[in-house]
């Protein structure tokens, strides 16, 4: 009642078929537990390895828990005591009537103790409550459980192996990206995992929409978590309708099979209606959206490389879209069509800009033809283009960044956070929007705080003071702060904080000058507050800052130029 496993660390397509199947012997686990994320999480937070076991099947029910036991003959089964279609005092009534060696743990709740005292009467092994269950109680419970068994199957060693799952994905990576199988000898290793291999196959690759968010969340800044539970729930979701594997970051692929006899359309329908069920429990568990990117159909695994390389071709495009987007082959032939939802808010932005200067709205249809030209692979760069061209346009009204609005931070960091070219245009519409109340204000600011921003623009490098910028334009402290605050909206040291990180993100981002040499250029005298100043007017320390802007733009370059050559 044992299941084998292999060892896989020096794994080639010869010695696969020269594995002694039954070298590592793992204690077969059944699951049965009708709440989702205990379940799951169960299932999956423990390291069942360690006690020399697998989790081989899990059921939301009593009836799916007794199929999965005829069919799989666990040695450990761990249920509830009460789920629906059959409850779990029957499942284990019905077990012991044919079978009093399975090892049975019950999960039950504070109020079941009765139940569980009749399922201590069927040779039930052990109970968790759980409500309390911790990780150290489970290791104990399955600790005292593989015992039992080793003393029933005689002394042996259990040996760590990789899941199954795991060893799947291992196996389709090197076939995809390392090329150490030949298309049959990938299709022969597939078979021995009872996969279907000669059936339409569909290959999607999902995005996280919202993946820096999930990692702040799960506090996960490498994202095994992240992969763990979202595999979890994929297998969960898909089960017995195709695979999950993770391809990186934020991206996995679904592999879906389909009946022989299922036509195009009917395939396609299955597929929205698994994508349809993907995307509600992404959204209700995680509060994430997701795009996916759907290949042509092949028959059987051996067009899989062709597959993933149609969906990575789609991936590179997908911020010309919406979030959360489905992005489809067809539609990607008709360029027009995928970019007519862009029309609106680029003719939207158009008029903003007429509104605001005569140069603007011939610059701005420069950047937009640029980016829609262009095979962007990444929105990273764009968002900077962007930022650039909001600074350029203050220049064009002849703004020098001494006057530039405090606005321009707030509206940076915006387009920073944006997923998709069109949460950039809304963006940057609404900053069009404020630039021209800006520019309609502007022009009823009084010489005096004029004057007192050029003093500034020219004095910003050192100590500079509010009562030396009053004595210079004549007026009192108290007098021009009130009417310097009035007009700016920020009072005298707020603005001179203010110009100084935005020449900071200048230097930064335009020189290769060490974070102290521009905190002196700056007028900072000391670099531990030029840091804390700027990580509170930026959210980022100065090298956080320069690494994400100058870092991505080298990167996203490089690799396309790298791609075209």
């Amino acid at each position: 009642m044992m299941t084998f496993l292999f060892n896989i660390q020096h794994f080639s397509y010869n010695r696969f078929k020269r594995i002694d199947w039954r070298s590592f012997a793992m204690y077969k686990v059944l699951i049965a537990e009708d709440e989702m994320l205990v379940r799951l999480g169960l299932k999956h937070s423990v390291a069942w390895d360690q006690y020399g076991m697998q989790v081989v099947a899990d059921a939301e029910n009593g009836q799916e828990a007794w199929e999965h036991y005829e069919n799989l003959q666990p040695d450990i089964l761990i249920t509830d005591l009460k789920m629906p279609l059959l409850h779990g005092m029957d499942l284990i009534v019905r077990i012991r009537e044919q079978d009093k060696k399975l090892k049975i743990i019950i999960l039950s709740c504070l109020d079941e103790f009765d139940m569980v005292r009749k399922a201590l009467s069927h040779g039930v092994s052990d109970y968790i409550l759980k409500l309390t269950m911790t990780e150290a109680e489970i290791g104990k419970v399955l600790s005292k459980i593989k015992h039992e068994l080793d003393e029933q199957a005689g002394s042996r060693s259990s040996f760590p192996a990789l899941k199954r799952e795991d060893l799947v994905e291992r196996i389709v990576k090197d076939y995809l990206f390392r090329n150490l199988y030949k298309n049959e000898e990938f299709t022969d290793i597939l078979k021995k995992f009872n996969i279907q291999t000669d059936s339409p196959l569909l290959l999607c690759m999902m995005d996280l929409d919202q993946y820096d968010l999930l990692q702040t969340r799960f506090q996960d800044e490498r994202g095994q978590l992240i992969r763990m539970s979202l595999l979890n729930v994929l297998e969960e979701v898909i089960a017995g309708r195709g695979l999950a594997i993770h391809d990186e970051g934020q991206r996995y692929l679904l592999i879906f099979n389909f009946p022989q006899q299922d036509g195009k359309e009917s395939i396609m329908r299955s597929l929205d209606e698994l994508l349809e069920e993907i995307r509600k429990v992404f959204q209700s568990y995680f509060n994430v959206t997701v795009t996916v990117a759907v290949s042509s159909i092949h028959e059987g695994y051996s067009g899989m490389r062709s597959q993933y390389n149609e969906c990575e071709m789609l991936m590179k495009r997908k911020f010309l879209r919406d979030s959360a987007a489905l992005l489809l082959l067809e539609e990607n032939a008709d360029f027009e069509k995928g970019q007519h939802h862009l029309q609106v808010e680029i003719e939207a932005i158009r008029k903003e800009a007429e509104a605001i200067g005569q140069l603007l709205p011939q610059e701005l249809n420069k950047l937009i033809n640029t980016i829609l030209d262009e095979s962007f692979t990444s929105i990273n760069p764009i968002k900077r283009l962007f930022i650039q061209w909001m600074h350029f346009s203050l220049l064009l009204l002849g703004l020098t960044p001494d006057g530039w609005p405090r606005f321009v931070n707030e509206y940076s960091d915006q387009i920073e956070h944006c997923m998709t070219f069109k949460e950039i245009l809304r963006v940057f519409r609404e900053y069009l929007h404020s630039l021209l109340q800006y520019q309609q204000n502007r022009k009823q600011m009084s010489y005096e705080v004029v004057a007192v921003i050029s003093y500034i623009e020219a004095n910003y490098h050192r100590e500079l003071s509010l009562s030396e910028a009053a004595e210079a334009v004549m007026l009192s402290p108290n007098y021009l702060t009130s009417l310097f605050k009035k007009e700016t909206e920020l009072n005298f040291l707020e603005y001179l904080i203010n110009f100084r990180v935005e020449k900071a993100k200048e230097l930064l981002l335009g020189t290769y000058l060490k974070s102290y040499e521009i905190s002196e250029k700056v007028g900072f005298e000391d670099h531990s507050h030029f840091s804390r100043t700027f990580k509170k007017w930026t959210g980022l320390s100065p090298r956080d800052f320069r690494r994400r802007w100058v870092n991505d733009w080298v990167e996203e370059v490089g690799s396309d130029a790298n791609e075209k050559a």
